[in-house]
């Protein structure tokens, strides 16, 4: 990846554990990511722990391929479903 490619966002997440499954899943597969806090979450967090999005961001160039990895992942509702 060169220095000049922009960073987009792919999509965005409840909490740590689950940016850290789509970043390392997508790093595995070739594609660059990393997840970024929103700012204004920041108190939250620390005092209640509460849910926030993570952003998850890859280049712009990788876009693409990042969501078609994406779509191939079960989703939680389908989980949800298939254990009832």
């Amino acid at each position: 990846m060169s220095t000049n490619d922009s960073w987009i966002l792919l999509t965005e997440v409840a909490d740590d554990t689950e940016a850290g499954l789509i970043t390392g899943y997508l790093s595995n597969h070739g594609i660059s990511a990393k997840s970024q806090d929103n700012p204004y979450s920041g108190a939250m967090r620390v005092i209640g722990g509460l849910g926030y999005e993570i952003s998850i961001l890859v280049p712009e160039n990788q876009l693409e391929r990042a969501r078609e990895l994406l779509r191939q992942l079960p989703s939680q509702e389908s989980n949800e479903e298939s254990d009832a």
